[in-house]
Protein backbone atom coordinates (compact mmCIF):
# COMPACT_ATOMS: atom_id res chain seq x y z
CA UNK A 1 0.00 0.00 0.00
CA UNK A 2 1.19 3.68 -1.01
CA UNK A 3 0.78 6.32 0.57
CA UNK A 4 0.03 9.54 -1.43
CA UNK A 5 1.79 12.49 -0.32
CA UNK A 6 -1.08 15.47 1.03
CA UNK A 7 -1.23 19.01 -0.74
CA UNK A 8 -0.20 21.88 1.18
CA UNK A 9 -2.83 24.17 2.61
CA UNK A 10 -3.56 27.08 0.78
CA UNK A 11 -5.48 29.29 3.31
CA UNK A 12 -5.51 33.18 2.73
CA UNK A 13 -7.69 33.61 5.94
CA UNK A 14 -7.82 31.94 9.27
CA UNK A 15 -10.96 30.48 10.65
CA UNK A 16 -11.46 33.94 12.65
CA UNK A 17 -11.09 36.14 9.30
CA UNK A 18 -7.91 37.37 10.13
CA UNK A 19 -5.01 37.05 7.65
CA UNK A 20 -3.33 34.29 7.92
CA UNK A 21 -1.49 32.91 4.53
CA UNK A 22 -0.20 29.40 4.51
CA UNK A 23 2.96 29.02 3.32
CA UNK A 24 1.33 27.46 0.26
CA UNK A 25 -0.56 30.10 -0.35
CA UNK A 26 2.18 32.95 -0.88
CA UNK A 27 2.10 33.24 -4.37
CA UNK A 28 -1.11 33.68 -4.70
CA UNK A 29 -1.19 36.75 -2.32
CA UNK A 30 0.49 38.76 -5.65
CA UNK A 31 -3.11 38.06 -7.39
CA UNK A 32 -5.24 39.46 -3.81
CA UNK A 33 -2.97 42.59 -3.74
CA UNK A 34 -3.73 43.20 -7.40
CA UNK A 35 -7.50 43.11 -6.77
CA UNK A 36 -8.75 47.31 -7.71
CA UNK A 37 -10.76 48.47 -5.18
CA UNK A 38 -13.74 48.70 -7.23
CA UNK A 39 -13.15 44.77 -7.66
CA UNK A 40 -13.35 44.62 -3.81
CA UNK A 41 -16.78 47.06 -3.57
CA UNK A 42 -18.27 44.49 -6.21
CA UNK A 43 -17.28 41.61 -4.45
CA UNK A 44 -18.61 42.61 -0.88
CA UNK A 45 -21.69 43.74 -2.78
CA UNK A 46 -22.48 39.93 -3.86
CA UNK A 47 -22.38 38.83 -0.50
CA UNK A 48 -24.36 41.61 1.63
CA UNK A 49 -27.29 41.45 -1.32
CA UNK A 50 -27.16 37.30 -1.03
CA UNK A 51 -27.10 37.70 2.22
CA UNK A 52 -30.24 40.23 2.48
CA UNK A 53 -32.05 37.78 -0.05
CA UNK A 54 -30.90 35.20 2.39
CA UNK A 55 -32.17 35.76 5.56
CA UNK A 56 -35.54 36.92 3.82
CA UNK A 57 -35.94 33.46 2.52
CA UNK A 58 -35.69 32.29 5.77
CA UNK A 59 -38.06 33.78 7.07
CA UNK A 60 -40.11 33.42 4.73
CA UNK A 61 -39.69 29.47 5.32
CA UNK A 62 -40.59 29.77 8.79
CA UNK A 63 -43.56 31.27 7.90
CA UNK A 64 -44.67 28.53 6.06
CA UNK A 65 -44.69 30.56 2.50
CA UNK A 66 -41.47 28.37 1.31
CA UNK A 67 -41.67 24.37 1.36
CA UNK A 68 -37.40 24.55 1.92
CA UNK A 69 -35.10 26.90 2.06
CA UNK A 70 -31.46 25.64 2.50
CA UNK A 71 -29.58 29.04 3.66
CA UNK A 72 -25.98 29.83 2.42
CA UNK A 73 -25.08 31.86 5.22
CA UNK A 74 -21.55 32.12 6.18
CA UNK A 75 -20.79 30.30 2.68
CA UNK A 76 -20.77 33.78 0.55
CA UNK A 77 -17.55 34.53 -0.14
CA UNK A 78 -16.46 31.25 -0.95
CA UNK A 79 -19.15 31.03 -4.38
CA UNK A 80 -18.47 34.46 -4.68
CA UNK A 81 -15.02 33.97 -5.85
CA UNK A 82 -15.65 30.56 -7.52
CA UNK A 83 -18.74 32.19 -9.20
CA UNK A 84 -16.66 35.63 -10.75
CA UNK A 85 -13.49 33.10 -11.23
CA UNK A 86 -15.26 31.07 -14.17
CA UNK A 87 -15.54 32.45 -17.61
CA UNK A 88 -18.97 32.56 -19.68
CA UNK A 89 -18.69 29.46 -21.60
CA UNK A 90 -18.00 27.76 -18.56
CA UNK A 91 -21.06 25.65 -16.71
CA UNK A 92 -21.41 25.13 -13.13
CA UNK A 93 -23.71 22.93 -11.36
CA UNK A 94 -24.70 24.04 -7.86
CA UNK A 95 -26.25 21.79 -5.24
CA UNK A 96 -29.47 23.71 -3.77
CA UNK A 97 -27.47 26.67 -1.14
CA UNK A 98 -25.20 28.30 -4.00
CA UNK A 99 -28.05 31.41 -4.06
CA UNK A 100 -25.13 33.81 -4.51
CA UNK A 101 -23.49 31.89 -7.76
CA UNK A 102 -26.67 32.20 -9.27
CA UNK A 103 -27.26 35.18 -9.23
CA UNK A 104 -23.85 36.37 -10.22
CA UNK A 105 -24.19 34.19 -13.52
CA UNK A 106 -27.88 36.03 -14.12
CA UNK A 107 -30.25 33.76 -12.61
CA UNK A 108 -33.32 35.86 -11.35
CA UNK A 109 -33.71 35.28 -7.44
CA UNK A 110 -37.33 34.82 -8.01
CA UNK A 111 -36.88 31.45 -10.07
CA UNK A 112 -35.23 30.29 -6.65
CA UNK A 113 -38.13 31.25 -4.73
CA UNK A 114 -40.62 30.26 -6.79
CA UNK A 115 -38.55 26.58 -6.47
CA UNK A 116 -38.75 26.24 -3.07
CA UNK A 117 -42.75 27.47 -3.38
CA UNK A 118 -43.26 24.58 -5.28
CA UNK A 119 -44.37 26.59 -8.12
CA UNK A 120 -41.66 25.93 -10.74
CA UNK A 121 -39.92 21.99 -11.52
CA UNK A 122 -36.52 23.61 -12.19
CA UNK A 123 -36.79 27.09 -11.08
CA UNK A 124 -34.93 28.86 -14.38
CA UNK A 125 -33.99 27.20 -17.81
CA UNK A 126 -30.02 26.18 -18.00
CA UNK A 127 -29.87 26.17 -21.73
CA UNK A 128 -30.91 30.00 -21.69
CA UNK A 129 -28.08 32.17 -22.20
CA UNK A 130 -29.19 34.74 -19.52
CA UNK A 131 -28.72 32.32 -16.98
CA UNK A 132 -24.85 32.12 -17.76
CA UNK A 133 -24.58 28.35 -17.84
CA UNK A 134 -25.83 27.82 -14.08
CA UNK A 135 -27.48 24.27 -14.03
CA UNK A 136 -30.65 23.86 -12.05
CA UNK A 137 -30.55 22.89 -8.29
CA UNK A 138 -30.14 19.22 -7.16
CA UNK A 139 -31.61 18.47 -3.26
CA UNK A 140 -30.35 14.60 -4.11
CA UNK A 141 -26.95 14.93 -1.86
CA UNK A 142 -24.38 14.55 -4.37
CA UNK A 143 -26.35 13.73 -7.36
CA UNK A 144 -25.50 16.99 -9.00
CA UNK A 145 -21.23 15.77 -9.12
CA UNK A 146 -22.44 12.82 -11.85
CA UNK A 147 -24.57 15.43 -14.44
CA UNK A 148 -21.24 17.00 -13.79
CA UNK A 149 -19.31 14.71 -14.72
CA UNK A 150 -21.20 13.10 -17.57
CA UNK A 151 -21.23 16.91 -19.06
CA UNK A 152 -17.59 17.26 -18.56
CA UNK A 153 -17.27 13.96 -20.11
CA UNK A 154 -19.00 15.43 -23.38
CA UNK A 155 -16.44 18.15 -23.46
CA UNK A 156 -14.07 16.07 -23.72
CA UNK A 157 -15.45 13.61 -25.85
CA UNK A 158 -16.35 16.64 -28.26
CA UNK A 159 -13.14 18.36 -28.53
CA UNK A 160 -14.38 21.45 -26.09
CA UNK A 161 -11.03 21.84 -23.60
CA UNK A 162 -7.61 21.22 -23.14
CA UNK A 163 -6.88 23.13 -26.75
CA UNK A 164 -4.84 25.26 -24.86
CA UNK A 165 -7.53 28.27 -26.25
CA UNK A 166 -8.98 30.20 -23.15
CA UNK A 167 -11.62 31.79 -24.95
CA UNK A 168 -12.68 28.58 -26.42
CA UNK A 169 -12.07 25.64 -24.03
CA UNK A 170 -15.11 24.97 -21.20
CA UNK A 171 -14.86 24.10 -17.50
CA UNK A 172 -17.04 22.91 -14.96
CA UNK A 173 -17.84 23.64 -11.48
CA UNK A 174 -19.65 21.48 -9.50
CA UNK A 175 -20.90 22.75 -5.43
CA UNK A 176 -21.02 20.18 -2.81
CA UNK A 177 -20.94 19.78 0.98
CA UNK A 178 -19.23 18.15 3.70
CA UNK A 179 -21.90 15.83 4.14
CA UNK A 180 -22.29 15.10 0.66
CA UNK A 181 -18.77 13.75 0.33
CA UNK A 182 -19.69 10.54 2.07
CA UNK A 183 -22.29 9.50 -0.47
CA UNK A 184 -21.18 7.09 -3.20
CA UNK A 185 -22.34 9.22 -5.86
CA UNK A 186 -19.82 11.95 -5.17
CA UNK A 187 -16.84 8.63 -5.48
CA UNK A 188 -18.15 7.28 -8.25
CA UNK A 189 -18.20 10.94 -10.31
CA UNK A 190 -14.49 11.61 -9.13
CA UNK A 191 -13.55 8.19 -10.78
CA UNK A 192 -14.89 8.98 -13.96
CA UNK A 193 -13.82 12.51 -13.53
CA UNK A 194 -10.25 11.18 -13.35
CA UNK A 195 -10.64 8.23 -15.97
CA UNK A 196 -11.22 10.99 -18.26
CA UNK A 197 -9.82 13.84 -16.97
CA UNK A 198 -12.94 16.02 -17.27
CA UNK A 199 -12.17 19.58 -17.07
CA UNK A 200 -13.83 19.85 -13.71
CA UNK A 201 -13.29 21.56 -10.28
CA UNK A 202 -15.48 19.31 -7.22
CA UNK A 203 -15.88 22.73 -5.10
CA UNK A 204 -16.70 21.03 -1.80
CA UNK A 205 -18.08 23.41 0.81
CA UNK A 206 -17.36 22.51 4.61
CA UNK A 207 -20.06 23.81 7.00
CA UNK A 208 -18.87 21.50 9.42
CA UNK A 209 -22.24 19.75 9.80
CA UNK A 210 -24.19 16.86 7.04
CA UNK A 211 -27.64 18.53 7.85
CA UNK A 212 -27.89 17.58 11.78
CA UNK A 213 -24.94 15.56 12.02
CA UNK A 214 -21.76 17.28 13.14
CA UNK A 215 -18.46 16.24 10.12
CA UNK A 216 -16.43 14.41 13.09
CA UNK A 217 -19.38 12.17 12.89
CA UNK A 218 -20.09 11.66 9.09
CA UNK A 219 -16.56 11.59 8.58
CA UNK A 220 -13.43 10.05 9.68
CA UNK A 221 -11.29 12.15 7.22
CA UNK A 222 -10.46 15.44 8.47
CA UNK A 223 -11.53 18.30 6.55
CA UNK A 224 -10.41 21.43 6.58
Amino acid sequence: MTQPEEPELVRILAADGSLAPSPAAEPYLELVNALADSDLEMLYRDMVVIRAIDRQATNLQRQGQLALWPPSLGQEAAQVGSARAARAQDHLFPSYREHVVTRIRGVDPIGIIKLMRGLSHGGWDPTDPANGNTHIYTLVLGAQTLHATGYGMGLVFDGRCGTGDLERDEAVIVYYGDGASSQGDVHEAMVFAASYRTPEVFFLQNNQWAISVPVATQSRTPLV
